[in-house]
């Protein structure tokens, strides 16, 4: 009953933070809900949830899309998930643990931070990015820090920002659960 009772207030308050800033849900669900199931099944269960709420919030911003940032972003993506899904394969349960968790409390600290370091918006840039981004999300189900630091860092507009970020996330989550 107390599993039923954490994943339930997980999911809801990680999809609230999903719809509010476009990112956060793989961020506050997988570590809660890594409580109470396997970290290889943490993976599928927050793509699960994901792609309905990336999907509903994709349909509502897609005027702001910028497509020369999407795609790249999401071609080196879908590289990486594949990656990072055999790595979450070779880790052992608690090494996944510490590995997502180390991953939550670095993005948070250079989030908070406020560290900047503007780079080329290119795809010889973005497409790191997403490599990088997508094997973090194949491994732990945390893809969003890279892209978030680097669309934060860029000071990309709101709207611009929550529209590519979501629509990025829905087409890593589909694939990763085809993958999966």
């Amino acid at each position: 009953m107390t599993g039923i009772i954490i994943g339930s207030f997980a999911a809801f308050t990680a999809g609230l933070a999903q719809s509010c800033l476009g990112f956060g849900m793989a961020l506050i669900m997988a570590p809660c809900i890594m409580l109470i199931i396997e970290p290889r099944a943490v993976v599928p269960t927050v793509l699960l949830m994901s792609i309905t709420n990336t999907f509903l919030i994709a349909l509502k911003s897609h005027p702001h899309i910028k497509w020369r940032l999407l795609l790249p972003l999401s071609a080196g993506g879908l590289v990486g998930f594949s990656f990072g899904l055999r790595a979450l394969l070779m880790l052992d349960s608690d090494n996944a643990r510490l590995v997502i968790g180390m991953l939550v409390l670095i993005f948070t600290a250079v989030l908070w931070s406020g560290w900047r370091w503007p780079l080329p918006e290119t795809p010889w840039m973005l497409t790191p990015v997403g490599m990088l981004s997508g094997f973090t999300g194949g491994a732990t189900s945390i893809s969003g820090p890279p892209v978030v630091l680097f669309l934060a860092n860029q000071n990309t507009p709101r709207d611009t920002f929550r529209a590519n970020l979501v629509c990025y996330f829905f087409i890593i989550n589909c694939y990763g659960i085809i993958r999966v």
